[in-house]
């Protein structure tokens, strides 16, 4: 109160004190803390008893709680849907949130909402059927404790799903967090891969379209960045697109989402040209033959397509392995609606890349994206081997991709359309049909010479390329 002539006033605080109201200091308030964890149970793990020398998942951490790590979190009121505190787990699935939820001093239902998103914004899963698509979000209800603080927080510890009934959503997430993880290795993609919009479960294996004729069955990427390549879809909305097929074992086969990202890295590592990054280099999988061919690792195919199938299959192998053992194990399936192994337990068969070199080279090992992948990673890896010398860094592999010239490249657009904009090229090339002899450009042997001669590095990477037979297409 303040007095003026023998007359009390109230002042503010004490205004509303008056009419029953509360100050900010008596809202409602608290912090919540505590560790998301997940069942995992995604496919690929290195099994006990193999060899698994580099392997940064092994079975020991299948079937078991894992955090879900840096995932974006908000707690929700109940009574409205509105946010009162936001915030992020840690690479373990720690969080602490501050919350303030407006007048009152008691306790208040909430939700803990989980929006499946990373905290830098590198991915987020949404779901197509609006414009922009919806975040997909898990909540949680939780009754939010008042007058809790930092020093002292609320325990709010969950967890999602179990062995039985594993939650789907988690393990996506899990694994394009980990191959996220990896491919921010390279300061290539610290700058470039962002905001990457994966929309799961947007295709059944009956066939069903949700999206787009390309991604009916399968898992699919759609590179579309900065610019309207003609065929991209418009729901794409000018952002990095991956989509996930319906299939129930696809949320537990993390090499086919890691794959699909492995193809998003490969076309954003592209030349640069016009302030647009982007180039695809992917041709056709049919060679020799006609309509639509079926993929595999053993498939034939013309070479860019082979060449870039093994670097996105490659790329997903890092995320689990560092390159310091002698022996990988990639899934034997590609992880398309016909073959969905992939490594999915209870089959837990392994494709063994053995590190040997070949004894004999004959056509059309260089037309297999099996041949492509072990060349890349003969590049990668510690250990020599053969006639293999090279132990570089992914990062290495993205910064000669980047100085890899279209003027090198005669064709410079895959399955006849445009898939960059740079501004040595006709803006109609994409009109142009190519050529057969363009249609296996963009191949293992202008790879190999742009790295000696392009690339900064100047690495020799002939070995590597020989004892994969990657020049017998």
């Amino acid at each position: 109160m303040r007095q003026i002539q023998g007359m009390f006033f109230p002042t503010a605080m004490g205004l509303a004190l008056l009419l029953g109201g509360a100050s900010e200091a008596d809202a409602s308030n608290g912090t919540i803390k505590g560790t998301l964890r997940f069942h995992n149970k995604n496919g690929s793990y290195c099994p006990t008893g193999a060899t698994c020398t580099g392997s940064t998942y092994k079975q020991t951490s299948y079937n078991v709680l894992v955090g879900i790590p840096e995932v974006e979190v908000q707690v929700i009121r109940a009574s409205d849907g509105v946010a009162i505190g936001t915030g992020s787990t840690d690479s373990g699935g720690n969080y602490q949130i501050a919350w303030t939820s407006g007048a009152g001093t008691s306790d208040v239902p909430a939700k803990l909402r989980v929006r499946w998103k990373h905290k830098n914004g590198r991915f987020q899963f949404h779901k197509l059927g609006n414009t922009p698509h919806s975040l997909l979000q898990l909540d949680r209800a939780v009754t939010l404790t008042h007058g809790t603080t930092a020093g002292a927080p609320q325990q709010g510890s969950l967890t999602y799903g179990n062995s039985a009934t594993p939650e789907p959503m988690a393990n996506l997430y899990w694994a394009a967090w980990k191959m996220n993880a990896k491919l921010q290795s390279s300061s290539r993609m610290v700058s470039f891969f962002t905001s990457l919009d994966i929309l799961a479960f947007e295709a059944s294996p009956s066939g069903t379209v949700k999206t787009n004729a390309n991604c009916a069955k399968n898992s699919c990427a759609i590179p579309a960045r900065y610019s309207d390549p003609p065929e991209r879809p418009a729901w794409a909305e000018k952002s990095l697109t991956l989509v996930l097929d319906g299939h129930g074992a696809t949320p537990y086969t993390p090499m086919k989402l890691m794959h699909e990202m492995g193809h998003m890295a490969d076309f954003i590592s592209g030349p640069v040209g016009n302030s647009v990054r982007g180039l695809r280099r992917e041709t056709s999988y049919c060679y020799g033959e006609s309509g639509s061919c079926p993929w595999t690792m053993t498939s034939t195919e013309y070479l860019p397509s082979a060449l870039t199938e093994g670097l996105a299959s490659f790329l997903a192998m890092t995320a689990f392995y560092d390159g310091s053992g002698s022996v990988a194990y990639h899934c034997n399936a590609n992880g398309n609606v016909s073959h969905l192994s992939h490594c999915y337990p209870p089959d837990t068969s392994f494709a063994v890349m053995s590190m040997e070199a070949k004894a004999t080279c004959a056509s059309p090992m260089a037309r297999r994206p099996y041949n492509a992948m072990r060349f890349f990673w003969d590049i990668y890896d510690t250990p020599a081997d053969g006639t293999d010398a090279t132990d570089l860094d992914i990062g290495e592999i993205f910064d000669s991709l980047a100085a890899w010239p279209c003027t090198g490249y005669p064709a410079c657009y895959g399955a006849g359309q445009l898939h960059d904009q740079f501004s040595s090229v006709s803006a109609s090339l994409y009109l142009t049909a190519p050529n057969a002899s363009q249609l296996d450009e963009g191949n293992a042997t202008r790879f190999r010479d742009n790295m000696l001669n392009n690339y900064s590095g100047h690495d020799n990477v002939t070995g590597a390329y020989n004892q994969n037979c990657m020049g017998n297409p």
